[in-house]
């Protein structure tokens, strides 16, 4: 049975690209088609930024990147893999200033993840 595709729906073309990405032959031109149509259908979904900014950086066009990671990293700022391309990006458009302040934040963000939040800790005796 064919099933049209809903307009709204921006997780599925999101799905469809990140399994694209994992395979060794990859359609770039396919994937990032999906992840325009997932950005299209929600431009708030911080994954789909992240993915298409990380295929274009690894495709040598960081000044392209760069956007998409930043849009990434404004909607979740607490998000390690977008801070980390943000960061590669900065460094290959020779921003380096910019570079080194979000290699920075990345080591932060590892910080904080490495770190249980106080209400998860369990202290023996305490009240």
């Amino acid at each position: 049975m064919f099933r049209a595709r809903n307009a709204r729906e921006y997780r599925g073309p999101y799905f469809e690209a990140a399994a694209l990405d994992g395979l060794l032959e990859k359609d770039a031109a396919r994937i990032e088609a999906l992840l325009g149509e997932s950005i299209a259908a929600n431009a708030q979904f911080a994954a789909a930024h992240v993915l298409l900014g990380k295929r274009k950086l690894q495709a040598g066009h960081a000044t392209a990147a760069i956007p998409h990671l930043e849009t990434a990293l404004r909607l979740r700022p607490g998000y390690s893999p977008a801070a980390l391309h943000l960061a590669q990006a900065y460094q290959k458009a020779g921003r380096t200033a910019d570079a080194q302040r979000t290699f920075a934040l990345v080591r932060e963000i590892k910080a904080k993840e490495q770190t249980p939040p106080p209400s998860l800790l369990y202290h023996r005796g305490a009240r």
